[in-house]
């Protein structure tokens, strides 16, 4: 099965939030603003609460770099990808 991302390493986000950064290995839709997250793009994670019968289950959601800024620590940080460019316009 083909890897659908690879961490990076700790961040910490723009509000000071330890968190992991990951690299898209294929598309994701961002869960805040619906965006594309392509291949090559940095990305975070934040949990889901989904309830499902009974029985609660959390999930992790990918988070793009415009709804979510993080500053990767001890590494300089990446250019814009493509789906953070696709935001500012």
């Amino acid at each position: 099965m083909p890897r659908k991302s690879q961490r990076v390493g700790p961040t910490t986000d723009s509000e000071g939030a330890q968190t992991m950064a990951y690299r898209a290995c294929q598309p994701f839709v961002c869960a805040q603003c619906r965006g594309a997250i392509l291949p090559g793009s940095l990305f975070s994670r934040r949990s889901q609460h989904v309830a499902w019968a009974a029985v609660g289950t959390g999930t992790w959601v990918p988070v793009c770099m415009t709804c979510r800024p993080l500053r990767l620590e001890g590494a300089a940080e990446a250019p814009p990808s493509p789906s953070e460019e696709q935001h500012e316009r």
